[in-house]
Formats: C-alpha cells, sequence, structure tokens
C-alpha cells in the first residue's frame, strides 16, 4: 500500500490490523479492503468506497479493517478503562532538552506504565504511535488473562 499521503491523524495500517484482533469495533469512516485498498464508509451507509477503484466482489464486510484515528482508538481504550496521555518535558535532571513520554493510567488513576521509566521520544508523532501499541498490549493481556481465569 503506498502511503506517501497518507493522513497523520489515522492510525497506520499496522496498528488498525492489531486493533481488528482485539476487538475494536467503533464504525470508522474509512477502511482497508482485504487487498490493502484504503476506501471510505457514508454515514448511514453500509457500503464503502475505494479511493482507486471499486471492487465489491473482493471484499467481504467482515473482511474490511477499519482504520480509525487516533482520537478515536484512545477514546475507545477510556471506555474500557485504559486512559493513554501524551506528556512534554525535561525528563532527564539538568538536561534542558524537553522529549515526548507517555503515560497509561486507569479510570481510578493508577499508573499502569510511564514509558520514561523506559524510553522517551524525540517526536510527538512517535510517543502518539508507541502509547496506541501499550495500549493494544496491555489491553491484550487483560483479555488474555480472563480467558486464563475462565
Amino acid at each position: 500500500m503506498e502511503t506517501n499521503n497518507y493522513p497523520s491523524w489515522l492510525v497506520s495500517v499496522e496498528i488498525a490490523k492489531k486493533l481488528k484482533e482485539i476487538g475494536f469495533d467503533l464504525p470508522c469512516a474509512f477502511v482497508l479492503t482485504n487487498k490493502d485498498q484504503l476506501g471510505f464508509t457514508t454515514e448511514g451507509d453500509s457500503n464503502y468506497h475505494l479511493f482507486d477503484e471499486l471492487d465489491l466482489n473482493s471484499n467481504l464486510k467482515s473482511s474490511l479493517v477499519c482504520v480509525p484515528t487516533f482520537e478515536q482508538v484512545l477514546d475507545w481504550f477510556r471506555n474500557k478503562g485504559l486512559v493513554g496521555t501524551i506528556e512534554y518535558e525535561d525528563f532527564i535532571l539538568d538536561d534542558k532538552t524537553c522529549y515526548y513520554a507517555y503515560r497509561i493510567t486507569n479510570t481510578s488513576g493508577d499508573i499502569l506504565f510511564y514509558s520514561p521509566n523506559y524510553r522517551t521520544f524525540e517526536t510527538y508523532e512517535e510517543a502518539r504511535g508507541e502509547l496506541i501499541n501499550k495500549l493494544i498490549e496491555v489491553y491484550g493481556n487483560s483479555i488474555q488473562s480472563r480467558n486464563d481465569s475462565i
């Protein structure tokens, strides 16, 4: 899939596929077909339309991958009890260089993961992508733990 003009406000294709695996179920304006083509849906319409060509025979609705915005993903995780935030500050004492980091808490405010304990990031976009990947990991582990206890 060509990503030269891929919007920065949509999660990457790799993240979208991971989200589908853990049950992400919010309606999205954009979808990825089983031929890795990006398309869009219209409000109140279960059909999708490809940007390049329309190939209705190659895609069942169940094979489509929703491609959400970062805001949709963070909202979905908040509704699952995981709150992700990005911070910008001087994380190293006596250093005047600021970096981005992220924090994951539960809805009680307990810190579940804090990236400066392991790594900080030079750009907001890098921290945002890693935050989403860590939320997927934390949520996926909680699903697995629940399944193991059944």
